[in-house]
């Protein structure tokens, strides 16, 4: 049984019959641009534990990486602030 094809085939329907759809935790456990890159969702909220190393050149980056990456798609809002 394919799970990503079942999550993002619910996913559609539930954000079709107008809820919303928010990641949480963006970047821990199971987080896959590959996986996420397909998947439509309304608000990503980026895991602490980037946003505390938003002030080193390479946790900025990463930070800008992501949230580009996600401006990309039809996304509404992203969320930084731990």
């Amino acid at each position: 049984m394919n799970y990503y094809r079942i999550s993002r085939n619910n996913l559609a329907l539930l954000r079709s019959a107008g809820i919303g759809i928010s990641l949480d935790d963006f970047g821990t456990g199971y987080s896959s641009l590959g996986y996420l890159s397909s998947l439509a969702v309304d608000e990503l909220k980026i895991d602490k534990i980037f946003i505390d190393d938003i002030g080193t050149t390479h946790g900025a980056a990463i930070v800008q990486v992501i949230i580009e990456f996600f401006y990309m798609k039809p996304l509404h809002r992203v969320e930084t602030i731990g």
